[in-house]
């Protein structure tokens, strides 16, 4: 057990590392020796659990979305009813994306990468949750009985454009949690039956 804790550590460590260099000059500062100088690992160690840099690329994007998933879980679990989700969601992509500038860049630009498109059935098991309390809530006639497929765009699709133009300097002097709560409104209002 000590030694699989030593190795998501260290693991932790590489994938940190990598992030700082993302947000330093993007992919393209992502090198293995820059890698290794950073992080403190061997070169052939990093070849030898990443298999490269698309391996480092791909594992950072899993991290990140994973992270970002928790939080979420985190932040709805105390939820009772289909507002407090939409709502609660909304606010925590927003507030996630403000606290996280770099790893929401590299969760942007990366998602249709072909490493992550040829990974989308794992990718798109986090959306089942979002669907599941979606069909409880319409059901239980909270929700406008929409397409399944809509619910996420309709959400999270003005927050999502919203932090996209933040992270490439396109919202003036608006930060994400300045928009929070008219954008959770109005996510509301677009879905309450």
């Amino acid at each position: 057990m000590k030694r699989e804790q030593a190795t998501a550590a260290r693991r932790r460590q590489v994938l940190e590392a990598a992030l700082q260099l993302y947000e330093e000059g993007g992919e393209a500062a992502i090198t293995i020796e820059a890698l290794a100088t950073r992080s403190a690992t061997s070169v052939g160690s990093l070849y030898h659990h990443y298999k490269g840099k698309e391996g480092i690329v791909s594992a950072l994007y899993h991290q990140c979305l994973e992270d970002f998933r928790q939080s979420s879980r985190e932040a709805l679990a105390g939820q009772k009813t289909a507002e407090g989700v939409v709502k609660g969601l909304v606010r925590h992509y927003l507030l996630w994306v403000e606290e996280h500038p770099g790893a929401s860049r590299l969760l942007f630009r990366e998602r249709h990468s072909p490493a992550q498109q040829a990974q989308e059935t794992s990718l798109r098991a986090g959306t089942l949750d979002f669907v599941r309390e979606v069909q409880g809530a319409v059901r239980d006639g909270q929700l406008q009985p929409f397409p399944p497929a809509l619910y996420q765009p309709i959400v999270l699709g003005p927050a999502i454009e919203f932090c996209r133009q933040w992270l490439s300097g396109r919202s003036g002097k608006l930060k994400p949690s300045q928009v929070a709560e008219a954008l959770a409104d109005a996510a509301w209002r677009a879905i309450r039956a």
